[in-house]
């Protein structure tokens, strides 16, 4: 078995955004940019995709367990849009 050192695994953008928004702890515009992801259809997230590509992208394709393994595992779960992470 390895060893993770901590803080060496580092959650995606999208990753830090459904993690936050599953706690349900993001804060108001981003907790109704959530809200609005998880209920549009797909033409509506294609749309979306246009100014949130990160925050989309993981509704197509992410595994709870991943992401909270990585957390686990050290991995920095909070949410900033401010900043690129990948």
């Amino acid at each position: 078995m390895s060893e993770i050192k901590k803080g060496s695994i580092e959650l995606t953008t999208g990753e830090a955004f459904m993690y936050e928004g599953q706690r349900g702890r993001l804060g108001g515009f981003h907790t109704k940019l959530y809200d609005c992801i998880s209920h549009a259809d797909s033409s509506n997230r294609r749309l979306l995709a246009k100014g949130f590509p990160k925050e989309v992208a993981i509704f197509d394709d992410w595994s709870w367990d991943d992401i909270v393994s990585k957390v686990e595992n050290g991995a920095e779960p909070r949410y900033s849009p401010w900043y690129s992470r990948d």
